[in-house]
């Protein structure tokens, strides 16, 4: 991703991160239930490793860490949502490594490591990317999974309208299937947002 491209999407997640703060308090909002549901769905899988991609203020890596006793890491581009990740884990006590990194660029000694993780999850994060965007980032996430692992992707997609780059559960077909040579599972949510699965090797 370029500069540019960061540039213009960084204000969009970093309000993004805020809300969830919001959002997992409550405990009733939709995206407090998505994180339940891909909780119970990574649960089946029997992950011991996770990486987090655009993990935000960390929450979700927090729940995830608790209810399943896994190892998990994160990984965001934004400065100032991952300072609060960072604040927001060691409150928590939770054992949780939080890189700054671009994940489609990261630096030469960002600490990321290729082929390490069963599962590299990506939630609600995927949607503010053009098309072009989406296949980068999927490639990118895709070299930190085990070769038998899996990727998980929670997306927004709208059955009647489209919300910033929301693509339809077709393209996410295609576009997976391109990537990565298989078929990948993919089941409504709710009426906002896809479940997505590839399971490699």
């Amino acid at each position: 991703m370029s500069d540019d491209d960061r540039e213009k999407i960084r204000p969009t997640i970093d309000r993004y991160a805020q809300e969830l703060e919001r959002v997992y308090e409550d405990g009733t909002h939709l995206m407090a239930k998505r994180t339940k549901k891909i909780i119970d769905y990574l649960e089946k899988l029997d992950c011991q490793t996770i990486l987090d991609v655009g993990c935000g203020t960390g929450r979700v890596a927090v729940m995830i860490s608790k209810a399943l006793g896994i190892k998990v890491d994160g990984v965001d581009f934004s400065r100032e949502v991952v300072k609060r990740a960072r604040n927001f884990i060691s409150q928590e006590k939770a054992n949780i490594r939080i890189y700054c990194e671009d994940i489609v660029s990261p630096s030469l000694d960002s600490g990321l490591r290729s082929k390490v993780y069963d599962a590299v999850l990506c939630k609600d994060v995927v949607a503010a990317y053009t098309l072009k965007g989406k296949k980068e980032l999927i490639t990118a996430m895709l070299k930190h999974v085990k070769p038998k692992g899996h990727l998980i992707m929670n997306v927004l997609s709208c059955e009647k309208e489209r919300d910033l780059y929301s693509e339809s559960k077709e393209t996410y077909q295609e576009v997976l299937k391109e990537i990565t040579g298989k078929e990948p599972y993919i089941e409504r949510m709710d009426e906002e947002a896809l479940l997505i699965h590839v399971e490699l090797g």
